[in-house]
């Protein structure tokens, strides 16, 4: 959670077009970053309109993830 609501909302949040494209490669590879993206809240960037729009249907998209 620390991960998810320190660092990787905050560094979405503050450099957008540079972080998500990143962030949504990893949640498409990465069952545990997808896991973690899903804990994330919008932040700072990514709570401009389009911006908000592309973060929440990925975090749709990754929430649906169960780690066992």
């Amino acid at each position: 959670m620390a991960i998810a609501t320190i660092l990787l909302e905050h560094l979405v949040g503050f450099d957008f077009e540079k972080f998500f494209p990143k962030v949504e490669s990893a949640v498409k590879t990465d069952l545990r970053f997808a896991d973690t993206f899903s804990h994330c809240w919008r932040f700072g960037q990514s709570e401009l309109a389009n911006n908000a729009r592309l973060f929440e249907d990925l975090k749709r998209r990754a929430g649906g993830v169960r780690i066992d």
